[in-house]
């Protein structure tokens, strides 16, 4: 029925006349644009027209709201500027403006929410005040009551929402059961499906699917996830890269999902290839670590050396210690143990400090190896006494190591000689070998060339007196 200015024109009685959609698509715009029509306020077209389907067409005055559709803002008082498309489209919109709603009961219990853009059936289904949201997709934002300043593009898109604000969610699933979070950008079927943090990145498929809870991580690449819920700061990029701590990055995968990566080079050879200066600032620090376990080194290897010197640290139950190796030298070329005893080409030193082991042929050279003797870190000082006998037993000898690489004839002592007049010059290791201080045994044989020097002197004033007295005789 077309009413005008109080005189109506049945469509009944027109549309028989009309014998296809062809000829009646022009007569309806020859109608609505009729000058006589066009002279008066409005033109309202009640009922609907079945064409296929229902058509509700409801226009009211210029600059108003446009609905098409059952029910479509069937409670807008068509002052609010709204775009309505769809059976039951907005049907509870009363005050909510600037809005566009496409597809079946989208935008259904808005009440006052405006500028929003819903198309898909079922989306912003539960908008009540929400606004400059954007929905498109089926079910998209469908459970968003005050949310605002959303976008989600995708089928469920943003699905759990309620009153979350600032969100980006594209791609089917995307952020599915967020309730209530803010700020996140997800891209990828099924991103974020599980997320209710706020301030993440996850793009890729099925990123960040076990970020419950967690706040400003970012996951780049399909899989890449965090391994448990509510981590912050972290970061997974690859694929099937995972992330176990706070305030952590990881590139890539593990296994066959590793990757290599290069800092100035498109051809990284190791697991970090990097082409140029690296600097550790004040108080940092460079940790290297084997798959297992507690041990860690860094190898330094020469431009086209296939090996190199190796700096590490190893932990074992029962064995700790740091040590440096070369291609050269070998293991045990410098090692310092956890009880901190240091051992220069030895591995296992039997003292504080080795250098070698017997029979092979050490050298250590130096200018000077001073000795701690002043006498205010000493108490109970003694004079030692009949030196010349402590060391009447001690014999020098010429000799040959047993085993070893050096084979030179050498020239010392016997330890066990020694330990029978002065214990104190010998040192027995954890195995029973025996070991003397020859810088020590100088002290006593200072005190035995003075006791010799003194029965020289007295030896020589008792030969003066003999003398004299032949003398006198003659």
């Amino acid at each position: 029925m077309l009413r005008k200015a109080g005189e109506f024109c049945k469509l009944a009685q027109i549309i028989p006349a009309v014998k296809s959609l062809k000829l009646f698509v022009p007569f309806l715009f020859s109608v609505l644009f009729h000058p006589m029509l066009a002279q008066q306020n409005h033109l309202e077209v009640l009922g609907h027209s079945r064409i296929i389907g229902n058509l509700d067409i409801r226009a009211a005055e210029t600059d108003s709201s446009i609905f098409i559709g059952t029910n479509a803002g069937v409670n807008d008082d068509g002052d609010n500027l709204n775009t309505i498309i769809g059976v039951r489209s907005a049907m509870s919109n009363s005050s909510g403006s600037l809005n566009v709603s496409i597809g079946f009961e989208s935008f259904l219990n808005n009440i006052e929410g405006t500028r929003n853009t819903s198309t898909g059936t079922f989306s912003m289904y539960d908008n009540l005040s929400g606004y400059d949201n954007t929905a498109n997709g089926f079910n998209s934002m469908v459970k968003n009551t005050t949310g605002r300043r959303n976008t989600a593009v995708g089928a469920n898109a943003l699905r759990g929402n309620e009153n979350g604000h600032f969100n980006v969610a594209i791609g089917y699933g995307t952020l599915f059961s967020a309730d209530s979070v803010m700020a996140n950008t997800t891209v990828g079927f099924q991103a974020g499906a599980t997320s209710s943090g706020a301030y993440n990145t996850m793009i890729g498929y099925n990123t960040g699917f076990e970020n419950s809870g967690g706040s400003k991580n970012t996951y780049l690449g399909a899989l890449s996830n965090a391994q448990y819920p509510g981590l912050t700061n972290a970061i997974a990029i690859g694929y099937n890269a995972n992330v176990t701590c706070s305030n952590c990055a990881t590139i890539g995968g593990v296994g066959g999902d590793a990757v290599k990566l290069g800092i100035g080079t498109d051809t990284p050879e190791k697991t970090l290839d990097i082409h140029g200066e690296l600097i550790v600032r004040e108080h940092s620090k460079i940790a290297v670590f084997e798959s297992s376990g507690n041990n860690a080194f860094v190898e330094i290897v020469p431009n086209s050396a296939m090996s190199g010197t190796s700096v590490g640290y190893f932990d074992d139950i029962d064995d700790k210690y740091f040590f440096v190796n070369t291609p050269e030298g070998g293991f045990g070329e410098f090692i310092i143990r956890a009880d901190g005893k240091t051992g220069i080409g030895v591995l296992d030193p039997s003292s504080q400090f080795q250098v070698g082991t017997n029979g092979d042929g050490t050298v250590a050279t130096a200018n000077a190896w001073n000795t701690f003797s002043d006498a205010r870190w000493k108490k109970d000082i003694r004079r030692l006494n009949n030196a010349s006998q402590l060391i009447e037993n001690i014999h020098a000898y010429s000799y040959l190591w047993k085993d070893g690489d050096d084979q030179k004839r050498q020239i010392g002592v016997i330890a066990q000689e020694v330990e029978k007049a002065l214990p104190e010059l010998v040192v027995t290791d954890a195995n029973g070998y025996k070991s003397v201080d020859y810088g020590k045994l100088s002290a006593v044989l200072i005190e035995t060339v003075k006791e010799q020097q003194t029965r020289i002197n007295a030896l020589e004033k008792r030969l003066s007196a003999i003398e004299n007295q032949s003398a006198d005789y003659h």
